[in-house]
C-alpha cells in the first residue's frame, strides 16, 4: 500500500512538473500566436489535478506521522500555558489600575444596579398614582406671559 501510494505521488509530480514546464509555456505561445487547441488546455488540467491530488496525499501523509501529532500536541500545550499566563497577567495589571484609578468593583456596581432598579420601580410606582390623580378634573390654572411666550 506504502509502495503503491508512492508511485502515484511520484507519478502526479511527474505529471505537475511536466504541466508547469512544458505544457502551460507551449498553450502561452500557442494562444499567443493564434493557434490554441483543446490538447493544451486538457493538458494543463490534467497537471492541476495532479497538483491538487499530489497536496492532498501529501497533507493526508503529514498528518499519519507521529512525530507531526507530538510536535502538535507540544505547540497547543504551549500556547495554552502562555494564554493562562498572559490572562493572570491581565487580571493582575488591570486589577491594580482599577484600584489605583478609585473604579468602583464588580460587586459595588451590581449593588449600584440593584438600587437604581428598585428606585426606578419605585417611580413608576409613584407615577400610576399620579396618573390616576390627573384623571380627576381640575380647574384649568390661568398661564404666565412667560409660559405664552415658550409656547
Amino acid at each position: 500500500m506504502a509502495e503503491n501510494n508512492v508511485a502515484h505521488m511520484m507519478t502526479d509530480a511527474i505529471k505537475v512538473y511536466k504541466a508547469l514546464f512544458f505544457d502551460l509555456p507551449v498553450a502561452g505561445i500557442r494562444q499567443g500566436l493564434g493557434l490554441a487547441d483543446d490538447e493544451t488546455t486538457t493538458s494543463a488540467w490534467g497537471g492541476y489535478d495532479a497538483m491538487v491530488r499530489l497536496t492532498s496525499q501529501s497533507i493526508d501523509n503529514l498528518y499519519r506521522t507521529p512525530q507531526f501529532a507530538e510536535a502538535t500536541a507540544r505547540t497547543l500545550d504551549g500556547f495554552l500555558r502562555w494564554q493562562q499566563v498572559s490572562n493572570a497577567l491581565t487580571r493582575t495589571v488591570l486589577t491594580g489600575l482599577t484600584q489605583a484609578a478609585g473604579l468602583p468593583s464588580a460587586n459595588e456596581t451590581r449593588a449600584l444596579q440593584a438600587e437604581i432598579r428598585a428606585l426606578r420601580e419605585e417611580v413608576t410606582a409613584l407615577r400610576g398614582t399620579t396618573e390616576r390623580k390627573a384623571a380627576s378634573p381640575q380647574v384649568e390654572r390661568a398661564t404666565t406671559p412667560l409660559k405664552r411666550a415658550a409656547a
